[in-house]
């Protein structure tokens, strides 16, 4: 009896372990050699990285006038200089005065075709893109381009109204490669920008600070990349006299972003696409500017607002 007890038990002791040997899982690791992998800088940190404002730039020709702005081409201005990808020789401009209050400036890859689109060129059924009115030319907007090619092309956005320059590019070279793009605006002194979200920093950027923009599911990562990315900036200036004027800058575009807020300039970075620039003025009827203006015309125009839900449809929510 208690011979044939101890041959079950240990049968059963023996599937036991046969079972647990089965269907025991194998925890990948990592070689220890990992770990001798030469470290990485990013660029932006380090010193003797390619400076992509050394590029040669581009020479603006061949422009011609639209029923809502003007196109020219771009071409190549000097020898190759291979930053951070190849140079595309021949890119086109393309300025619409969209509406009253918008302007917006495209840069893009001349020879666009079906195989490469999508490389360059964000589809509208991806991400809202504006369009022009239909009726609003150059002499009716609140914003003026005016562009020079010395030493190589450079343009500035002004208001007509009286002059402000809101951005410029002029000192700096434009850069279109394959995987890198960059652009550099001059700024004021000590100059007020909001935006660039989404980010956990201070209200006010300040001008030190550096916005990267690639979506990481991070909830709240301190100066971090964060959930989602909205490439919009707001300058509000307070002038003497408590008068303040405001507008807005739109970078449309959903690659791996930079915005490098320095001292005397703001530096914009992509991975690819293109230049889509939209200019808000913030201007009221009376030609006066707020950022509740530029705001309201940012949303309303560019980027819609959220549908409104039914009350009945909001109920438990448990969210981090």
């Amino acid at each position: 009896m208690f011979t044939k007890l101890a041959g079950v038990a240990g049968l059963l002791v023996s599937l036991a372990a046969a079972q647990a040997s089965t269907t025991q899982r194998v925890i990948p690791t990592l070689s220890p050699q990992v770990d001798a992998a030469p470290s990485l800088t990013p660029t932006v940190y380090d010193p003797v990285a390619p400076n992509a404002q050394q590029c040669p730039g581009y020479t603006a020709s061949n422009a011609q006038n639209t029923s809502s702005g003007f196109t020219a081409d771009l071409t190549i201005a000097g020898s190759h200089c291979q930053a951070y990808g190849n140079d595309i020789n021949d890119l086109t401009l393309e300025v619409q005065y969209q509406s009253k209050d918008r302007l917006n400036v495209k840069i893009y890859p001349k020879n666009i075709t079906p195989e490469n689109s999508t490389q360059y060129i964000l589809p509208s059924s991806l991400v809202m893109q504006p369009e022009w009115d239909g009726k609003t030319t150059a002499e009716e907007s609140d914003l003026a381009l005016t562009w020079s090619n010395e030493p190589t092309f450079q343009f500035t956005i002004t208001r007509t109204t009286n002059g402000e320059e809101l951005f410029s590019t002029y000192g700096h070279v434009i850069v279109f490669e394959d995987q890198f793009l960059e652009l550099v605006t001059n700024m004021v002194e000590n100059y007020n920008v909001y935006g660039l979200a989404e980010n956990i920093h201070d209200w006010r950027l300040g001008n030190n600070y550096t916005q990267t923009f690639w979506a990481t599911d991070s909830g709240n990562t301190v100066d971090g990349n964060v959930h989602g990315t909205f490439p919009w900036y707001q300058e509000t200036r307070y002038n003497a006299g408590g008068n303040t004027t405001s507008h807005g800058v739109y970078g449309r575009n959903a690659l791996g972003q930079e915005w490098l807020l320095r001292e005397n300039n703001i530096t914009y970075r992509t991975l690819g696409g293109s230049f889509d620039f939209y200019f808000l003025s913030g201007q009221n009827a009376d030609g006066s500017s707020s950022a509740l203006t530029t705001i309201q015309q940012f949303t309303q125009d560019c980027v819609g607002v959220p549908a409104m839900q039914q009350y009945w449809t909001f109920g438990f929510h448990q969210c981090r």
